[in-house]
């Protein structure tokens, strides 16, 4: 079993709280507005202006320049300097109509999984079965972990009823299993949650000057921010039995408010007067008061800030590794202990004299501890990865840490390599992935076979899988031959991957090293070529030139695997003779499938929909000549000329790449520092 816990570092980053950037104070007139912000957090825009006006706004991080039109596409954009730019060419006037505004976050809250981001006015409904569920006003701070006392509406609500000598003689959980549809008139807001929730969010205005409820066991809310006219609600309620009734409310008023309650016989009157401040307190008619208690912090986040380690259940036998080119300041504050053996992350993540990296030896189970604060442990870029112990005695199994530079060889005949990469340090795209392999020099005999593969190997990592990005030789299929082309010469693979593997049948060597190499305008150093394009996150439009041998025919195509589930990729390859073949997705996705036509490349070009399409694996290819007839393995020699026939999309059949007992990878930041067992089975 593999687990990998992962932490992010910024070296030399810039702190910046969460901030809401409102958009109509820009305009021709106004100045370029440098906004303060941290690098790696998220630029969010929220806005149903026009587009053609949204066109005429630009933001600029590092390098990048977007319209906001190109925003409203992707979920998204991650900032890459701690400096953003606005600037508009809107006339002042128009200016002013603009409704939208940017949010940008932290690096932290970028990189966590359990903090999203929605858009909404109106709720009509939500399912916290077992989960304490907060609605808060404004946005999450840089330090989102904390309790806070802005919240207005909490299911459940947590009551301290007292007796006649102010002694507690009960605690109630009161869980509302119907809640009334909540009117949030607010521009943002933020859910936390310690557990499974589901809501249905409609960006509509509903009005509820008076409502009834919908049962006798029920909670809602209503928010006021600006104009306000006297609201009623009429309860549903069970005249057989007794029951609580209750206001939660938090104020900051410049008038008073009157909340009344009445059964039609009597009245209970609570009154709120100007600059009176209530943060989130409870008062019902009936006099129970609450415990001061709101959602605990790993109620609120799965970033635990209490608790500082992570213990793991391991085969015994397994080997740790860690992946990180962070400062060894903050490593050595992180320990990794298993048996008798404890050592600090910083000696860890040394190389050994020979390039390979220095690993631990898996006796028991795993314990993972920190001594660093929240803030900096968001901030690390490393991970952890654990084998099984079987690829762990099995010499045909290695691992690399791709920290600066490695040469990495095998002599073995089927011999698997994983590759760590750590993070790249420096800009100089916005598409450019965080981690990267650049491969070059690779040198295989022709008789070998090497295949890379995205993820990391299973538990029976022999089998054949799915996930190949890249392979030399490349076999192509017709309708009646199967054909097998190997080529001298590979160009510089980007593998913007944070982890992958090497596979192969034969010796081979090739050189990895940690760094960026732009290429979105590339042209092939040789005629007869194979190269691939990777993306996981943020795409721009990519163009490989080709140089074909123009006296003579040949074939090219492309190697395709892509999940395009809400966007569109355009994959357009032309060849000699004017002519093109092409793969097109839309909202949808396909592995391993190909497609070729019998003449050289002059060109492809790989489009988006938007900046972040979903992840693609694309292996082009082109060689000058024909190919030599085959329905097994031939040997790669000078191959005819003489096929002219047209090539069609062909489609590879789809191998599963895990079954039950598979290993598993587990990525997780360190700062999620709650106990966690994991089972081999």
């Amino acid at each position: 079993m593999k687990f990998a816990l992962h932490f992010v570092l910024y070296s030399g980053l810039v702190l910046a709280d969460p901030q809401i950037v409102w958009l109509n104070k820009y305009n021709v007139d106004s100045p370029n507005s440098v906004i303060t912000v941290e690098t790696g957090g998220k630029l969010y825009l929220a806005s149903n202006d026009a587009l053609s006006q949204l066109q005429k706004i630009k933001v600029q991080t590092g390098t990048s320049v977007f319209t906001l039109d190109q925003l409203m596409v992707v979920n998204g954009i991650t900032l890459l300097s701690n400096q953003l730019t606005v600037t508009s060419t809107i006339d002042q006037p128009t200016a002013a109509t603009i409704t939208g505004y940017l949010y940008t976050t932290t690096a932290i809250q970028a990189n966590g999984h359990s903090k999203s981001i929605a858009f909404i006015i109106d709720i009509h409904g939500c399912c916290t079965q077992n989960t304490d569920l907060n609605f808060h006003y404004g946005f999450p701070g840089a330090d989102w972990n904390t309790f806070t006392e802005n919240q207005f509406f909490e299911n459940p609500q947590y009551i301290a009823n007292y007796d006649n000598w102010g002694r507690i003689y009960n605690k109630t959980r009161l869980l509302f299993d119907s809640v009334e549809p909540i009117q949030v008139n607010l521009p943002y807001w933020y859910i936390t949650a310690n557990g499974p929730f589901d809501m249905i969010l409609d960006s509509i205005y509903n009005n509820l000057h008076t409502h009834n409820t919908t049962n006798a066991r029920t909670t809602g809310a209503y928010v006021l921010t600006d104009v306000w006219q006297d609201h009623d609600v009429n309860f549903a309620t069970d005249p057989t039995r007794q029951g609580y009734t209750g206001v939660l409310v938090t104020t900051e008023l410049q008038y008073s408010v009157v909340v009344t309650f009445s059964d039609g016989f009597s009245k209970s009157v609570q009154t709120y007067g100007a600059g009176d401040l209530l943060p989130t307190t409870l008062s019902p008619p009936t006099q129970p008061s609450t415990v001061p208690m709101t959602t605990p912090t790993i109620a609120t986040t799965t970033r635990s800030s209490e608790s500082h380690n992570v213990l793991l259940a391991l085969s015994n036998g397994a080997r740790l590794y860690v992946a990180s080119n962070d400062n060894n300041q903050y490593l050595k504050n992180i320990t990794v202990a298993s048996g008798a053996t404890s050592i600090t992350l910083d000696k860890l993540s040394e190389l050994n004299d020979d390039g390979t990296p220095k690993s631990i030896q898996i006796n028991g189970n795993v314990v993972v501890s920190t001594t660093n604060d929240d803030s900096t442990t968001g901030r690390l870029s490393g991970y952890l990865y654990i084998t099984t112990k079987l690829q762990a005695d099995d010499p045909r199994f290695s691992v690399f840490v791709i920290k600066i530079s490695n040469l990495i060889s095998s002599t073995i005949t089927n011999s698997t390599t994983v590759i760590l990469n750590t993070a790249l340090r420096g800009g100089i795209d916005g598409d450019q992935p965080s981690k990267t392999s650049y491969v070059t020099n690779i040198e295989q005999p022709t008789e070998a076979k090497i295949r890379f593969h995205w993820g990391i190997p299973q538990a029976n990592w022999n089998i054949n899988t799915n996930n190949t990005f890249f392979r030399n030789p490349i076999e192509l299929k017709d309708e009646n031959e199967t054909y097998r082309v190997f080529f001298n010469n590979v160009e510089p693979l980007q593998v913007g991957l944070n982890y992958w593997y090497i596979q192969a049948m034969g010796p081979f060597s090739m050189k990895l090293e940690n760094k960026y190499v732009s290429n979105h305008n590339y042209t092939t150093t040789a005629v007869n070529t194979t190269g691939i394009l990777v993306n996981r996150l943020i795409y721009q439009e990519h163009v490989v030139n080709f140089t074909p041998d123009t006296t003579r025919s040949g074939i090219c195509g492309a190697f395709v695997s892509a999940y395009i589930d809400n966007d569109y990729l355009g994959i357009f390859l032309n060849y000699q003779n004017q002519g093109q073949i092409s793969d097109e997705l839309n909202n949808t996705s396909e592995t391993q499938t190909y497609f070729f036509t019998y003449e050289q490349a002059t060109s492809l070009t790989v489009i988006s929909g938007s900046m972040a399409p979903g992840d693609f694996y694309i292996q082009y290819f082109s060689f000058s000549g024909a190919l030599h007839p085959s329905t097994t393995e031939a040997p790669t020699t000078s191959v005819p000329t003489t096929l002219t026939q047209t090539g069609t999309p062909v489609s590879t059949t789809t191998v599963a790449t895990t079954t039950k007992g598979a290993t598993v990878l587990l990525e997780t930041k360190l700062w999620l520092f709650i106990l966690l067992f994991v089972l081999l089975l």
